[in-house]
């Protein structure tokens, strides 16, 4: 091989001579605020959104977010109305999102994570020191995820799923302990799945699977002595005790879903009524209790979804009124007694969804209320509550008024609407409603302090906003700016400037060069853009026309030039797409065909399905990953599909993966997958049958892969010990783990592991010093840590690694001394810092959303004046790939080091076309020139440019570049780019093949 001339790279006059005109002054050191894209004067806050109230002596609690917490437990004094933070369970602004609060034997219980165990089960007098966790069934950062928290005498019983036992019924004293699965009903890790609680008589009655696998109903007592099987059914789907029955909507494997009845004693199910005659299913379903029985909602095969009634008996069991005449469903729903009487929700077709009545017979079944007059629905849409005077509660609809609480004591004189809490028809949004002693609490907004707690006694003096939990609005609007990404030195993300709404935006990190790129919800509604991906010259991204339809759109950077493709469904946010050459191939969903591969060209016309891969409206192909000309997906169907962006060339590998998808990452020309339902399988696959195959199986996985310099870097437990750092290269062989220290395996973190150097960036926790920043380079000795930044077991909860270049990373941390704020690291403890306190003081607001662009760092910030609008921080030497690279299956590679003043930097050049030769220029960044569809040059051909020959052996292969950098402070802050070029290779245009280009700031 002839070694690479480097002659002209002894650059000190070949760079200043041709080049100088173009040095740019350097930029202050600390972070700047590119522009406050919302600057208008607000009053209005955000909103805290409360929900899961109950009620602990004299103080109400519930979950709600605010400022710089997340969503996190809150305490309420309702006669002083002021509101307090019981505890900021996950540190910081992440949630640890209190669910299930439930009040027993003197203290609140409920599910959360902290970010360190995952879901588990706390509990709380109400007080930070009396808030800890009970116990951690799944040790570890995995969650047990306690769910359908109940008292059952001096226990707390709940369903909970673990590796171990499956989704198994619990119980709790509140100890360690004492916390424990009441018993197994299915041994191992398959699980019962207990659900449908019904407590009565000091028992809880629930449906579960049996070992046979059928559904059966259980009593328990608490204890595994008194827990007992009562009946079994094929299937069970609801359950309910009404005066002395359990009825039961089950299927007898003859009947169909029908209502049958119980007195609680082993053999006594009969069926009460066979509503759908025959082996239909009549699926009765909320079952409501009151004095003359119970109502429940029934599809007789005639008359569709209407409300019946039943005492227990076949003579007693009758269909009230079919509300909708004929076989058109009323679709009842969200029945609850008022006093001798069932108020529920129906649609008889002339007046929309709206308020019905029912003493149990049906002369006395009618319409309670016409909320909103005429075919409009007024409601109720949310689960009523009993206020204490035995009146019930709800959301319901008025045109003039729009969504607010009303009261009826279910007679029409007595329904009215109890008060507009937002003057005019804007709607409070009023929901939540929960029973909490002697008032009902709900969630409402004024349209001034957001959604926030309020209470009512259900008269209009005594309702009233009980206390404003989130902070202040700042002096000027939130820009809400997030998503950054970097496409090609220039950042899009989301923002609004208060006035249009969340719209994709752009910067070049000047306030002069960051601008709305186009209005496409026209005036204060969100388009919402996310996923954002660079092909060729254009920008592909999905965002909302309506409030529930999105749709594909590309564009070029103006108004003009955005355009809508396609709807892509209801909920696209985890569908990405990959660009291959000079298409945009992307999972997109379509009533007829499910999730399916489509492409696109960016023209509506040129936006079509690909292949059905998956036969029908259930079909799912998961979000895609490139590997050289190649796009990956997971289908529903568990198997991989591989797509060359043709249809003749899209396919199914015949090899099961084992589970449901869970990431993907390229790795050295294959795609690594990681799969399971219980735990994680990893594979890896060139695309074929043969070479697909198995690398390794874990007891639980992180569900997030990262591609680093040819390995895969991943979080996951083996089963014989906790959470580890693991590495592969693709191979059995070549996987393996670096670290046991736990570190925390949340895919809903914000970048928890990100690429950087040959290595990666991760969050790691041991006993002493809780989650901080680690670093690896893919070898046990080469994983450190980066330091304690905040001293204890709690650490400083790192997250949103990004590196900018190969010198340094950034990242968002918490201490106690400065809350949330902006770091540095070069991979060293020693080079871990502190970079600015934007938002002096200890509040937890951080940065958000980091991106390396143009040679800077671009995140999203709010520094308590200006709300989250976007900042800079020039890094000084750095270096950035740009494109993608043409011709080759597996294009040339390009990568350079942070070009740094008075030291020898290095070009890498990878992935060379066997037999061929070529060259690498060196020069100023010209806008794209386009040769071709897909050949781009990056280097401004128009002004100096240094060259370097580079010749490769017959296989093929690379070469290492070296590139000296001369000593010259005038130098500082040139932005230079570099790209390869290779050939013959008897491809057009010009039978050449381009690598990516690489931007290099040079910089000390």
């Amino acid at each position: 091989m002839r070694s690479p001339s480097i002659t002209c790279l002894t650059v000190g006059c070949a760079l200043v001579a041709p080049l100088g005109c173009a040095v740019m002054a350097q930029s202050p050191a600390g972070p700047e605020l590119v522009l406050d894209i919302n600057a208008v004067p607000t009053q209005a806050n955000p909103p805290s959104s409360p929900d899961g109230f109950v009620r602990l002596g004299t103080t109400i609690l519930c979950a709600a977010s605010a400022d710089g917490l997340g969503r996190e437990l809150w305490a309420i004094d309702a006669g002083a109305s002021e509101a307090r933070l019981v505890a900021d369970l996950w540190p910081g602004p992440a949630s640890g999102a209190p669910l299930w609060i439930t009040v027993h034997a003197g203290a609140v219980w409920f599910s959360a994570d902290d970010g360190t165990h995952g879901r588990e089960l706390w509990r709380s007098d109400g007080t930070p020191a009396g808030t800890a966790l009970v116990a951690d069934l799944e040790p570890g950062s995995a969650s047990g995820a306690p769910r359908d928290l109940l008292p059952l005498g001096d226990w707390l019983v709940f369903g909970a799923a673990t590796s171990a036992t499956g989704d198994e019924l619990w119980r709790s004293d509140g100890t360690a302990a004492g916390t424990a699965p009441i018993v197994d009903l299915v041994p191992g890790p398959q699980g019962s799945g207990p659900g449908y609680f019904a407590p009565s008589g000091g028992e809880l009655w629930f449906r579960a699977r049996t070992p046979a696998g059928l559904d059966g109903i259980y009593a328990t007592d608490g204890t595994a002595a008194g827990t007992r099987l009562v009946h079994t059914f094929g299937s069970i789907e609801a359950l309910a005790w009404a005066n002395r029955w359990l009825l039961i909507a089950a299927d007898d494997g003859t009947h169909g879903v029908e209502l049958w009845r119980s007195d609680g004693t082993p053999g006594s199910a009969m069926l009460v009524f066979d509503c759908n005659p025959g082996a239909a299913h009549a699926r009765p379903d909320d079952i409501t209790t009151f004095a003359g029985g119970a109502v429940f909602v029934a599809d007789d095969g005639v008359h569709g979804r209407e409300p019946w009634v039943t005492d227990g008996t076949p003579t007693g069991t009758r269909l009230l009124a079919d509300v909708r005449p004929g076989p058109a469903a009323a679709d009842a729903r969200l029945p609850i007694a008022v006093g001798a009487r069932v108020v529920f929700v129906a649609d008889d077709g002339t007046h929309g969804r709206e308020p019905w009545v029912t003493d149990g017979t049906p002369s006395y079944t009618g319409l309670l209320a016409d909320l909103a007059p005429g075919p409009t629905s007024g409601g109720p849409v949310d689960r009523p509550a009993l206020l204490a005077d035995g009146r019930a509660i709800f959301r319901g609809y008025h045109p003039s008024e729009g969504y607010e609480p009303w009261v009826t004591d279910g007679t029409g004189a007595g329904t009215a609407l109890l008060d507009a809490v937002r003057p005019g028809n804007l709607s409070s949004g009023a929901w939540a409603f929960t029973r909490v002693g002697d008032v009902v609490a709900f969630a409402a907004d004024d349209g001034v302090h957001g959604s926030e707690p309020w209470v009512t006694d259900g008269t209009l003096p005594n309702t009233r906003l009980l206390v404003d939990l989130y902070r202040p609005a700042p002096p000027t609007g939130d820009g809400a700016v997030d998503r950054l990404v970097d496409v090609d030195g220039v950042a899009w993300f989301a923002a609004s400037d208060g006035v249009h709404g969340v719209e994709p935006w752009r910067s070049d990190g000047t306030a002069a060069g960051t601008w709305m790129i186009a209005d496409l919800a026209p005036g204060a509604a969100d388009s919402d853009p996310a996923n954002f991906a660079v092909v060729g010259r254009r920008v592909f991204f999905d965002a909302r026309l309506t409030s529930t339809t999105w749709w594909l759109w590309c564009s070029d950077g103006t108004p003009a030039g955005t355009i809508p493709l396609r709807a892509i469904g209801s909920s696209p946010r985890s569908l990405l797409g990959v660009a291959l050459g000079d298409r945009y191939v992307f999972p997109a969903y379509d009533n007829g065909t499910g999730v399916e591969l489509y492409v696109s060209d960016g023209t509506p016309a040129g936006t079509t399905l690909l292949v059905d891969l998956l036969p029908g409206a259930a079909g799912f192909v998961s979000s895609l990953v490139r590997v050289g000309s190649l796009a990956f997906g997971v289908g529903s169907d568990r198997q991989l599909h591989v797509s060359d962006g043709t249809a003749a060339g899209t396919a199914t590998v015949p090899r099961n993966l084992g589970g449901s998808f869970h990431a993907l990452a390229a790795c050295r020309g294959r795609a690594v997958v990681s799969t399971g339902d219980h735990g994680e399988l990893l594979w890896a696959s060139d695309g074929s049958a043969a070479d697909t195959v198995l690398i390794r199986s874990f007891a639980i996985g992180s569900g997030q892969l990262v591609a680093s310099q040819g390995r895969v870097f991943l979080q996951a437990a083996d089963g014989a010990s906790g959470y580890e750092l693991w590495v592969t290269d693709g191979s059995a062989a070549g996987t393996s783990s670096l670290a046991a220290i736990s570190p925390l395996a949340s895919a809903a973190v914000d970048r928890p592991l990100a690429a950087f150097r040959a290595g990666v960036l991760f969050q790691g926790r041991t006993a002493t010093t809780g989650t901080e920043p680690w670093f690896s380079d893919g070898t046990p000795a080469g994983t450190v840590a980066l330091g304690d930044l905040e001293p204890g077991a709690t650490g400083s909860v790192p997250y949103a690694f990004t590196a900018a270049g190969t010198r340094h990373a950034y990242f968002s941390a918490w201490t106690s001394a400065v809350g949330r704020e902006l770091w540095e690291t070069d991979g060293t403890a020693a080079g871990t810092r502190l970079v600015a306190d934007l938002r002096p003081g200890s509040e937890t607001l951080g940065p958000r959303a980091l991106v390396h662009s143009g040679g800077r760092l671009l995140f999203a910030a709010d520094d308590g004046v200006h709300g989250y609008e976007p900042w800079r921080l020039d890094v000084g030497a750095s270096a950035q790939c740009m494109g993608v690279g043409h011709g080759n299956s597996t294009p040339p590679t390009l990568r350079a080091d942070d070009p740094v003043l008075g030291t020898l930097g290095w070009l890498r050049l990878g992935d060379v076309p066997p037999r061929c030769v070529g060259l690498v220029m060196l020069g100023l960044r010209s806008p794209r020139i386009e040769l071709g569809s897909t050949l781009e040059i990056w280097v401004d051909l128009g002004q100096g440019i240094v060259l370097v020959d580079v010749a490769t052996p017959p296989a093929g292969g690379g070469a290492l570049l070296p590139l000296p950098i001369p000593n010259d402070p005038v130098l500082a802050g040139l932005p230079l780019a570099a790209q390869a070029l290779y050939g013959p290779t008897g491809r057009p245009p010009l039978a050449i093949d381009a690598s990516n280009g690489a931007w290099l700031w040079l910089g000390r």
